[in-house]
């Protein structure tokens, strides 16, 4: 089931500029898959999804362009008007433990 809802995310988020999870949520139900938001918010992560900057200043889902080149415990990319903040994840504590912004140049 995972393994499916994953590849319907995947499918969605390539066909649509998706804005929110609610909106994710939705459009997956449209295909006939219901999920809850903290499942929806944990395939994301797994997925290593980013939110992106469209040129009219929102943003959406979209994959990253080079997964590879990502760190491993990137959780998402938020363009800010002067910089761009990375949340990351402390090492060795539980997902939901705090999560601290990274602007540019700081150090951690």
């Amino acid at each position: 089931m995972k393994t499916q809802r994953h590849a319907a995310i995947l499918r969605v988020v390539r066909r649509h500029r998706v804005r929110s999870q609610e909106e994710l949520r939705g459009l997956l139900a449209e295909e006939g898959i219901v999920v809850t938001q903290a499942t929806l918010s944990r395939d994301l992560h797994q997925l290593q999804l980013v939110k992106v900057a469209d040129p009219g200043g929102s943003s959406h889902y979209a994959l990253p362009p080079e997964r590879a080149v990502l760190q491993p415990n990137l959780h998402q990319v938020l363009p800010t008007p002067a910089r761009v903040a990375r949340w990351r994840r402390q090492p060795a504590r539980p997902a939901h433990a705090g999560r601290k912004c990274q602007h540019p140049g700081e150090r951690h």
